[in-house]
């Protein structure tokens, strides 16, 4: 075995030997440093050997190209994303408004009608062209 260790001063791995195996060769994924840059990229560059006696095998290596970033999302994209978004928050207030629907809740009669149209506003909120969720009425936050 033989230690490896990351000669890059920026590096987050910078001076920390791991061990190796002695045939490993400069071009070889096992060596290469994976820790991280002071910009957050990865690393990327050729560990150092070093010998039994301490001298250090250097292979100069420069960082790999980050990888491009996404691609900006399209319209219909953000539009997806935005609906998926206010589907979850129709759930959690279906979810929140189930005990409005239960035959032993606190509620009156006009307040169970009431919470049965704010659910079914709920329901049909995303099939409109610009969906909005109803208000909450205060007695579902209440219970």
């Amino acid at each position: 075995m033989v230690t490896l260790e990351c000669g890059y001063d920026d590096c987050s791995l910078y001076g920390i030997g791991r061990e190796g195996p002695d045939d490993v060769a400069p071009d070889d994924e096992r060596r290469v440093c994976g820790g991280l840059c002071e910009d957050g990229q990865r690393c990327g560059r050729v560990f150092d050997r070093l010998g039994a006696n301490g001298e250090r095998e250097h292979v100069e290596s420069d960082r790999p190209e980050p990888p491009p970033p996404p691609p900006e999302p399209t319209a219909e994209e953000k539009k997806q994303a935005a609906l998926f978004g206010l589907r979850q928050l129709r759930t959690a207030a279906l979810v929140a408004s189930d005990w409005t629907q239960l035959p032993d809740s606190p509620l009156t009669p006009e307040q169970k009608a009431e919470a049965t149209a704010y659910r079914k506003a709920l329901r049909d909120a995303l099939g409109k062209k610009d969906p909005k969720l109803p208000d909450t009425p205060a007695f579902v936050l209440v219970r």
